[in-house]
């Protein structure tokens, strides 16, 4: 499985690695920003999260108010953010 490292990018800041995981895929990767970007949206919003893959390159830059549209537009029905109930959070 290919590791992902997770940062936060502060404006001034240097960039915070958050987590760095191995998961199967880009779109688990992309879950992960969804779901860092659901915790860190109260205090977090002009931030953004960057993703890079195990060689330093980027494959994901997005901020917080980008990840989190994406999660409220997420229809996946399998979506581990959401409860399986019906898809809403």
């Amino acid at each position: 499985m290919p590791n992902f490292i997770f940062e936060i990018i502060r404006a001034g800041d240097d960039p915070q690695v958050i987590d760095e995981l191995s998961l199967p895929d880009f779109a688990a990767a992309w879950c992960n920003v969804e779901m860092l970007a659901f915790k860190l949206r109260k205090t977090e919003t002009e931030a953004f999260i960057r993703v890079k893959d195990s060689k330093g390159r980027i494959v994901a830059f997005a901020g917080i108010c980008t990840a989190l549209i994406s999660y409220e537009k997420c229809n996946r029905r399998n979506c581990p953010l959401k409860p399986a109930s019906d898809g809403e959070p």
